[in-house]
C-alpha cells in the first residue's frame, strides 16, 4: 500500500529568496528616503533664508529699528538681529556660505550705489546662489546658477 503525501507551500529556499528580495527593496527605499530628507532640508532653509531677510528688511522700514544680518565667523549660523530681538538660523552641512559681512538695513542709512552679496554654494546639486542687496533701492535679488 503507497501512500500519497500531498505538500503544500513553500520551500526553504523559496521562502529566503523572497525575504532577501524584500529586504533589498526596504533597504534601497530608506537610502532614497534619507536622501530626500536632506534635500528637503536644505531647500526648507532656503525657503527660511528668504523669508527672513525679506522680513528683517521690512521691519527696518516698518518698525524703524537697526536690522543686523550676517554670519557667525567660525560657524555655520547665520543670524539676524532687530532691535533687542534675534534669531539663528543654522545652515546645512551640505552648504558652503562665502563672503558674508555684517549688512545693516536701517532708514537713511544706505548707500545708494552700495551692492553688498553673499555667495552660497550647493556641491552636490552643483548650483551657486548669490543675494545681492542695493541699499539705496530697498531690495534684493537672488540668482541661482547651475555649475558646468
Amino acid at each position: 500500500m503507497k501512500r500519497s503525501y500531498l505538500t503544500t507551500g513553500f520551500t526553504l529556499i523559496e521562502s529566503l529568496l523572497v525575504l532577501s528580495l524584500v529586504s533589498i527593496i526596504v533597504t534601497l527605499s530608506v537610502g532614497v528616503t534619507k536622501e530626500l530628507e536632506r534635500e528637503l532640508a536644505i531647500r526648507h532653509f532656503f525657503t527660511k533664508l528668504d523669508r527672513h531677510i525679506l522680513l528683517n528688511h521690512q521691519a527696518s522700514f516698518v518698525e524703524q529699528e537697526r536690522v543686523i544680518m550676517g554670519r557667525e565667523s567660525g560657524s555655520g549660523l547665520i543670524y539676524f538681529k532687530v532691535g533687542e530681538q534675534s534669531f539663528i538660523l543654522p545652515v546645512p552641512e551640505e552648504l558652503h556660505v562665502s563672503n558674508f559681512p555684517p549688512m545693516n538695513f536701517t532708514i537713511g542709512t544706505g548707500d545708494k550705489g552700495q551692492m553688498r552679496s553673499f555667495y552660497i554654494t550647493w556641491e552636490a546639486k552643483k548650483i551657486d546662489i548669490s543675494y545681492n542687496f542695493l541699499f539705496g533701492k530697498g531690495h534684493y535679488e537672488k540668482t541661482i546658477r547651475k555649475k558646468t
